[in-house]
């Protein structure tokens, strides 16, 4: 399908900038840049990224933005794609595009409060955008609201997410790559519950 690559020799940079104290705020840049060993061919190909992304704080609201792009350019054997390749969750290997946009939106906003072991309440709505570069792939979409709940090392998360073309919320395991698999949205209602210690 996409080849059987592995990254090998990353180099990662990052640089921002901090200022504020009312208004808090950070704009930054970072890029990686590596090596992708095919083991079929034996021959290297490249993968890159950079990405530019900006951080508001302004009492309890925050709001962060981020835009990206990367290129992943596979040796593959001949017949092989270059438009996808496969990567791994959980042993569960799933194609994406090789080549594509991200744009990310979160706002959120964070209350204090003292409700018996309670410290804090905060609201956030996180957007993002898999633009594919390659024409007739389906670009994924996927936009989660929730809230987190802080009760001294308790923290919990409830969410709702909501996917089109997004390969964890819908019927298509390889939607991050044509996304041809179903045009509806779907959701999926989360609650995680963990102890910091």
């Amino acid at each position: 399908m996409a080849g059987r690559n592995k990254e090998l020799n990353q180099f990662n940079g990052q640089v921002f900038y901090k200022w504020g104290e009312n208004v808090r705020q950070c704009i930054g840049a970072s890029a990686e840049f590596g090596g992708l060993y095919n083991l079929d061919t034996r021959k290297n190909g490249t993968h890159y990224a950079f990405a530019l992304h900006h951080e508001l704080y302004w009492k309890g609201l925050s709001l962060k933005t981020q835009i990206a792009t990367y290129a992943m350019k596979p040796k593959n054997a001949e017949g092989m794609s270059r438009d996808t390749i496969m990567m791994t969750a959980y042993g569960a290997p799933y194609a994406v595009a090789a080549k594509a946009n991200l744009y990310q939106l979160g706002v959120g906003y964070k209350w204090n409060v003292k409700w018996g072991p309670v410290e804090s309440v905060q609201v956030y709505n996180d957007f993002g955008w898999l633009q594919k570069q390659k024409k007739d792939f389906h670009d994924s979409f996927q936009n989660v609201t929730g809230c987190m709940v802080t009760a001294g090392p308790v923290i919990a998360y409830i969410d709702y997410a909501l996917g089109l073309h997004q390969a964890w919320l819908g019927p298509d395991w390889n939607a991050f790559a044509q996304g041809t698999g179903s045009n509806s949205w779907h959701a999926r209602f989360n609650v995680n519950i963990g102890y910091y210690f």
